[in-house]
């Protein structure tokens, strides 16, 4: 199982909002990505909302997995 949609939120800038008991914070996705199934959240934080810039009407975005 890998993180396939990691790329797609990078290029399209993601925010993560991240809470803990009552405390909140905004990230962008590779402040927390360590690496390949590793991230720097602490045991009590948990990714609430991920959230993306609106695009102007006319962009268009294509995801494509290929594999074998």
């Amino acid at each position: 199982p890998a993180a396939d949609t990691l790329p797609a939120l990078m290029v399209l800038n993601a925010r993560l909002k991240i809470v803990s008991g009552e405390d909140t914070r905004q990230v962008s996705l590779p402040e927390i990505y360590d690496g390949p199934y590793q991230t720097n959240l602490k045991p009590h934080e948990l990714i609430s909302h991920i959230t993306i810039e609106k695009m102007p009407k006319e962009a268009r975005c294509h995801y494509f997995r290929l594999t074998r």
